[in-house]
């Protein structure tokens, strides 16, 4: 027998209702990108809800992630605007959409390989803003990859996404973007700072898209990708603590395949950072901690937004 069944209705319509308003707002966005005849293709967001819960009311959607090239950037951003977008944060209140600070906007210029956030105050009582992201690459700045935005546009395919025509990267593409946005929030001091680097929802996303991989038979071409991009790390990174929390679902010989021959970097963090520190705790003990700040050395010099 479960427990306050109804506190859990509560939340699946509340977040069923939530995602719905999240995908209309969204499919203007899609159409009107098509319309400008921009090549984008959408991370993560309504492509994992669709495609791999196929159930609005089984995962939270947040923001919405668009990435494109460098030339695209300012279409892009006249097309957002357009659509009643801008580039900023929500006030305190929540009634007003106040600008970045000057040192913030240099800061992310420099060194992040996103733009500021765009935002729209909503009219839903569901929804309190939407917020997308435009993104100009998926790895980061200091990283090794050899991922080219160019190649992943070009490899994207057609999906209908909130109900429109759009774009989504390539299976392999998704797989890899999975596993490096995930180790990105799980070793970043920006993250460990805010509680948001160990999530049991970005885990089971992993689950889930290594069983569909499994279904599919789609390994092959991931273990291909992923060592022509030069990723093993990450996506060795991702699936070696999914596998602690879902092992049924990581196959073993996949992971043995993608094991490297040094793996002292599943105990660092900070990588992200430019400044390496190793975890003194076990990953089982830091999940579950609420405050994994205390553990670490060194503080973020990403300014919050």
């Amino acid at each position: 027998m479960i427990p306050y069944h109804w506190l859990f209705d509560s939340v699946y319509f509340a977040n069923s209702r939530r995602n719905e308003a999240l995908a209309q707002e969204f499919g203007k966005v899609f159409f009107a990108l098509n319309e400008a005849r921009i090549c984008y293709a959408i991370r993560k967001g309504p492509v994992i809800v669709e495609s791999l819960y196929q159930d609005p009311g089984l995962r939270r959607m947040y923001d919405l992630d668009i990435l494109v090239d460098q030339p695209s950037a300012t279409r892009i951003c006249r097309v957002l605007e357009q659509c009643g977008y801008v580039q900023g944060r929500v006030s305190l209140d929540g009634k007003n959409i106040e600008p970045f600070t000057r040192q913030t906007q240099v800061f992310w210029g420099l060194h992040v390989n996103n733009q500021l956030p765009y935002v729209k105050l909503s009219r839903d009582p569901a929804v309190d803003v939407f917020p997308i992201d435009v993104c100009l690459d998926i790895s980061q700045k200091i990283t090794q990859s050899k991922l080219s935005v160019p190649d992943i546009l070009g490899r994207r395919k057609p999906l209908e996404l909130c109900g429109v025509p759009s774009f989504a990267m390539s299976p392999e593409d998704q797989f890899i973007d999975l596993c490096l946005h995930l180790r990105k929030e799980a070793t970043g001091r920006y993250y460990i700072e805010a509680g948001t680097d160990l999530q049991i929802l970005k885990f089971l996303d992993i689950s889930l898209l290594c069983s569909y991989t499994t279904k599919c038979g789609g390994w092959d071409d991931i273990l291909r990708q992923v060592r022509a991009t030069a990723t093993t790390e990450s996506v060795y990174y991702a699936m070696h603590y999914t596998a602690l929390l879902y092992p049924d679902s990581v196959p073993r010989e996949i992971l043995d395949a993608l094991q490297p021959s040094d793996c002292q970097f599943l105990e660092e963090y900070g990588g992200v950072d430019g400044s390496i520190g190793r975890w003194s705790q076990p990953f089982t003990e830091r999940l579950f901690a609420r405050d994994r700040q205390q553990w670490i050395d060194g503080t973020s010099s990403v300014p919050r937004v």
